[in-house]
């Protein structure tokens, strides 16, 4: 039997000296990993603490910016309901102003329409539609077109557009076709509004019916301020259309001088009795 002298010297130094040696480096390797895994655990750990900690600052931070987002919100919140008070109150006002111009179409008995710069209808009353012999939607838009002679529309048209251009009002005799084939002859005055203060929101028309007049001849008119000077012999204020005020000026003259003849008959009448 090997006593152990004869097993100490039957082992080979190198081997034992490599086996220990490899046994350290396994040794150290593993306490490394799981070095390195107990700080990153530890570090997780401190995080987690710190985060734990830093919880209120960052719930009352929060809250504070909740709080500030509120405020503004409020702020915003009346903002708008100011706006939308004053918008309801426009809206009323605009209603009432609808209702009361539409009314006021409604009751007059001369054809009128209310149209845009590029002569599409936007409202017509109905001794408009009367007067065609269709309904009230069909005059909408571009619809009255179709009771318009073909070769008119280009030229009317165009008259409008032009007027449009120039912000002043606009003249024109047409021929309307009823539906029954019938033809009226009638002419049309439209004027922008509002009328010193271009451009114009919309336009206001009537339309005359029985001019006499087959053809179409548009012509644009701009728009005058009536003269607030005296004039020397009347006194009146001069108008555009001095023409018409000069005939009317002559049935003044014929009464006066009727009125002078009735006086003095009336005169020699009381002195012969």
């Amino acid at each position: 039997m090997m006593n152990w002298r004869d097993l100490v010297q039957s082992i080979d130094v190198t081997q034992v000296v490599l086996a220990v040696t490899g046994g350290i480096g396994a040794a150290f390797l593993w306490m490394k990993r799981r070095y390195i895994t107990f700080a990153a655990w530890r570090k997780a750990r401190a995080e987690r603490r710190e985060a734990v900690d830093n919880l209120p600052v960052r719930v009352s931070g929060f809250a504070e910016l909740l709080s500030g987002v509120s405020e503004r919100t409020d702020r915003a919140l009346s903002v708008l309901d100011a706006q939308t008070e004053t918008l309801a109150e426009q809206n009323r006002v605009l209603g009432d102003i609808s209702a009361m111009i539409h009314g006021e179409m409604e009751l007059d008995p001369t054809p009128r329409f209310i149209c845009d710069g590029t002569g599409r209808n936007l409202n017509v009353n109905t001794a408009y539609a009367r007067l065609v012999g269709c309904g009230r939607d069909e005059l909408l838009d571009f619809g009255y077109q179709r009771f318009l002679p073909a070769d008119q529309n280009p030229m009317l048209m165009q008259g409008f557009l032009d007027a449009s251009s120039k912000h002043c009002s606009f003249e024109s005799t047409l021929v309307i076709r009823r539906p029954d084939g019938t033809r009226i002859a009638a002419s049309v005055r439209t004027v922008p509004h509002p009328e010193n203060d271009p451009p114009a929101h919309f336009w206001i028309g009537v339309v005359v019916a029985g001019t006499g007049q087959r053809a179409c001849h548009s012509r644009p008119t701009p728009y005058r301020r009536r003269s607030s000077a005296p004039s020397s012999r009347s006194g009146l204020s001069r108008s555009p259309h001095s023409s018409q005020c000069g005939k009317a000026a002559k049935p003044a003259r014929a009464t006066r001088r009727c009125t002078r003849t009735n006086s003095r008959a009336v005169s020699l009448r009381y002195a012969t009795a």
